[in-house]
């Protein structure tokens, strides 16, 4: 919520959030993954609250940017359709893993995937 309000200075360089949130995202779940703790699970959910701030009001931006108004409804039921398969799909996943290996084993890999998106989102965008 503190982050909330200057969500729009974010998104003057939404490239680069992006980056920061996947990034910060994918250290607590590293955090999550090695160590268990009440300071470093505040510490990961601190790091998910504001990446997560930052990310969903900008990527809903440039999801929406250029769509006309008759469409913008559509655009936006698309866009949080993909994000509800994710949140549904992801901890069913999440779950099978866990209980096929180790507990802790989703949030290596998320980690692993975490890190790797802001790789390939910059390769991507500094290219162009």
């Amino acid at each position: 919520l503190l982050t909330l309000p200057f969500t729009h200075k974010f998104a003057s360089r939404s490239i680069i959030s992006i980056t920061i949130a996947n990034i910060l995202i994918a250290l607590s779940m590293l955090l999550a993954y090695s160590l268990i703790g009440f300071t470093s699970t505040s510490l990961a959910l601190i790091m998910f609250g504001f990446s997560f701030s930052i990310y969903f009001p900008i990527t809903l931006g440039i999801a929406t940017k250029n769509v006309s108004n008759d469409m913008l409804g559509r655009y936006v039921g698309a866009y949080e359709t993909i994000f509800g398969i994710g949140w549904t799909a992801g901890p069913a996943t999440a779950g099978i893993l866990a209980d096929a290996f180790s507990s802790n084993t989703p949030y290596l890999i998320m980690f692993i995937i975490g890190i790797m998106l802001p790789i390939i989102m910059l390769r991507r965008f500094n290219s162009e």
